[in-house]
């Protein structure tokens, strides 16, 4: 038998990494080891075998996908929108299931924002179907994404309800480009799903 010693070192800050090695192995048999991240990019692993042997290999970065456009570096968003009204971004919308990273926004002046993750209201034994945006029976629910391209749904359903799953209140905005980190806030991770969409509350209609 052998023993295992894990430690995981990191020269930028990840998010959410968990390291899963056996404390013990048989030594003709294959040892593996497991790490997950949420966020972070361009890491390396070195095993030391303890016996004057090492092993360097790279990791693979932790697949995200943006709800949306890239947000521009001009005031190009929605125009007079109404005060403190909660709007929902139709074309903001998750088609995979992750945890929530940040935030991107562009503010034509400073102030204060709350930002919101609808999901779509389905009854008791079905899901929300991002190809045909409805709530169908999860057995008639399939589509296949490309992970490098951001999936936008072509029809918008206007009879699709919507309810907040999660609540950012109060984000204070500079103008211009920002974005809103919630894990750096102290805040705890949320899971989006395939239908979930952005959306946002403010009490003024020029922000």
């Amino acid at each position: 038998l052998g023993k295992v010693s894990k430690q995981l070192l990191s020269g930028q800050r990840l998010f959410n990494a968990t390291l899963e090695c056996p404390s013990k192995w048989e030594t003709f048999y294959l040892l593996a080891c497991h790490l997950t991240i949420a966020e972070g990019g361009g890491i390396s692993t070195t095993v030391d075998w303890a016996d004057g042997n090492f092993e360097l290999f790279p990791l693979a970065d932790a697949p995200w996908q943006r709800a949306g456009y890239p947000v521009a570096t001009v005031d190009g968003g929605l125009q007079q929108q109404q005060a403190d009204a909660q709007l929902l971004l139709s074309g903001a919308e998750f088609s995979l299931a992750g945890w929530l990273q940040s935030f991107e926004l562009f503010a034509s002046k400073a102030g204060s924002i709350t930002l919101i993750i609808f999901r779509p209201n389905c009854s008791s034994g079905s899901i929300y179907c991002t190809r045909q945006d409805a709530c169908n029976p999860s057995a008639t629910c399939s589509m296949t994404i490309d992970l490098n391209s951001t999936y936008v749904s072509k029809r918008q359903n206007a009879t699709q309800t919507y309810s907040a799953a999660a609540i950012y209140p109060n984000v204070t905005v500079s103008s211009g480009y920002n974005r809103f980190v919630p894990s750096q806030h102290g805040l705890n991770e949320f899971e989006v799903l395939p239908g979930d969409r952005v959306g946002f509350q403010t009490t003024d209609s020029d922000l």
